[in-house]
């Protein structure tokens, strides 16, 4: 008995094929859900569905168990630091760190003491006897520039021996009224290095052998002292590099002879004749305002000269004299100034070029006309 082929399989190929499906009638519920956009629809067909993205690390509040515990690290350091640091602060933020803790009350009444009126309310002469009267330091720094009001005169004397100033390095005073300046003042003279005072009248009866051995800057603002005085305070400055001299009367001639002198400045307002450099082997910067004679007799580094008066101003070098200059051994005694400033009227060329010629070495001059119109 032969099969046929189609025999062999359950099922043929037509009847494999599904079977047409009845048609279903189609309700508005179910065209508004094929309407709507699944949400396979909506992720970016570039995006990699199994592309695991990096995780931004999260935010970890620390316990309060974790939090350590601030160190005040400036109070660490030693009491000696830290009274050089609030010696160096201005009187009224000094007088503040006492109430920085336990710690630092004590410190500013042992520190070095930085007294000045500028940083104290004005007129304030009894708080300045409360701070004098409680420390217990040395002193560093004296600066008193308001003493406008007479109640504080008879006070000064006795700030100025005060034990809190002992020791004291720079001193600043400066009246408003031509006063006698206390002579307690000398008893600083072992330690002062910068003394400036104004406003006031220089003690004539100065204790005898008087010195001022670390005295480096010293200046002179409107101070009448007579020209024995002056001299006197000068030779007893064996360190003095800068002096100046502004608006003091009481002397009509300064004669310098100092060895280590570099920087002197005067101006004379009419009241100084004559200025004698007899002899200042470091002199470096000469300047004097108005006119006077100037005679340099040995200044050997002498750098800046100014200002001159070439109408006015008589300069004498060596052995000459001139109001150009003289005749002489100019060469010798200027060969080392580079800076040479002159005011002329006029302008006096002939003046100017007599002043010029015999500075053999000069490199620079400077000479500012003024134009008189009539």
């Amino acid at each position: 008995m032969r099969l046929h082929s189609s025999a062999l399989c359950p099922l043929s190929i037509e009847d494999s094929a599904p079977s047409p499906q009845p048609h279903r009638r189609r309700t508005p519920a179910m065209e508004a859900a094929e309407a709507r956009p699944s949400k396979q629809a909506k992720t970016s067909p570039s995006r990699k569905p199994h592309c695991h993205r990096r995780s931004l690390p999260t935010k970890v509040r620390p316990s309060k168990t974790a939090k350590t515990k601030e160190i005040d690290l400036i109070s660490l350091l030693p009491d000696e630091i830290l009274s050089t640091v609030i010696s160096l602060l201005p009187t009224k933020d000094a007088a503040r760190t006492t109430v920085l803790s336990r710690r630092w009350r004590p410190l500013w009444r042992t520190s070095p003491l930085n007294l000045d009126d500028g940083h104290l309310p004005r007129f304030a002469w009894k708080c300045i006897s409360k701070i004098l009267s409680e420390h217990r330091g040395p002193g560093r720094r004296l600066s008193l520039r308001h003493i406008v009001h007479l109640k504080t005169t008879p006070n000064l004397a006795r700030w100025l021996g005060s034990p809190a100033l002992d020791n004291l390095e720079v001193i600043r005073i400066y009246y408003h009224y031509e006063l006698l300046l206390p002579v307690s003042v000398f008893r600083f003279a072992p330690t002062l290095r910068h003394a400036s005072l104004g406003g006031c009248r220089f003690p004539e009866d100065a204790p005898p052998g008087l010195a001022f051995p670390q005295l480096k800057h010293l200046i002179l603002k409107d101070v009448e002292v007579s020209e024995d005085a002056l001299h006197g305070l000068l030779s007893a400055c064996p360190a003095l590099e800068i002096l100046q001299l502004d608006w003091c009367s009481g002397f009509d001639r300064v004669v310098i002879d100092s060895p280590t002198l570099r920087r002197f400045g005067v101006v004379a307002d009419g009241y100084l004749d004559r200025l004698v450099i007899r002899d200042a082997p470091r002199l470096e910067r000469l300047v004097a305002f108005d006119y006077m004679d100037i005679t340099v007799i040995r200044a050997p580094r002498l750098q800046m000269l100014g200002f001159l008066d070439s109408y006015k101003t008589t300069l004498h070098v060596g052995a000459m004299v001139s109001r150009g200059i003289s005749e002489g051994n100019l060469a010798m005694s200027m060969r080392s100034v580079k800076l040479f400033i002159l005011d002329t009227y006029g302008p006096d060329l002939d003046a100017v070029i007599n002043f010029i010629k015999c500075f053999l070495a000069w490199r620079k001059s400077t000479s500012r006309h003024v134009y008189e119109l009539t």
